[in-house]
Parts: structure tokens; sequence; C-alpha cells
């Protein structure tokens, strides 16, 4: 087997977990959303805004928010650990990651 298939299977496993990633961040970010919209939806329907005329001050806590703010933090660590990813600087340290490892070959070499 050549250098350039082994080169061109890694870059394709890659690439692929890379894809993989943002796609399984993009169902989170969607179950999100469903999800979030249903509790709002059972909170106005608990709360009875807008079927007798009550004020939203009468409504209570929204609770809703909690769930939001817990799982919108976890939803932006998410994000950011996928995305930062594919950033400048992760491009960066994958080039001095390669430039160190041909180093270690040239030293290995040597011995």
């Amino acid at each position: 087997m050549s250098n350039s298939s082994i080169d061109d299977r890694e870059l394709r496993e890659r690439v692929e977990k890379r894809l993989k990633a943002r796609q399984e961040f993009t169902i989170h970010l969607t179950v999100y959303i469903i999800a979030n919209l249903f509790l709002w939806f059972l909170w106005f329907l608990m709360t009875g805004i807008g079927v007798g005329g009550e004020a939203l001050a009468d409504a209570g806590f929204p609770w809703p928010l909690i769930v939001m703010g817990g799982w919108g933090i976890g939803l932006v660590i998410h994000g950011l650990d996928v995305y930062s990813k594919t950033s400048a600087a992760a491009l960066r340290y994958e080039a001095r990651v390669q430039q160190e490892m041909e180093l270690e070959r040239q030293r290995i070499a040597e011995i």
C-alpha cells in the first residue's frame, strides 16, 4: 500500500469524524429547540395565559427558563467543542504537531 493511500485514508477518517461531530451538534440543537418549544407550550397551557385574559405577571415564574439556561450552557459548550477544532488556532496546533512528528521521525532515524 502506498503512502498516499494511507494519507488519503487518514484524511478521510479525520474529515468524516469532523462531519459526524457537526451532524451530532445539529441534532442536539434541533432537539433543544423542539423540546424547549414544547416546554414553553406546556407552561402557557398550565398558566392559562391567553385563554382567560390572565396577565403574564400573574402567571408565576417561567420555569422553562431553567431548562433553557442549563441545557443552553451545555449546548454552547458542545458547539464550541465542535467548531473550535476547525478554527485557525486548531490548524496551527495541527501544523505544530506534524512538525514535531517529523522531528521525532528524524531523531529515530539517527539512532
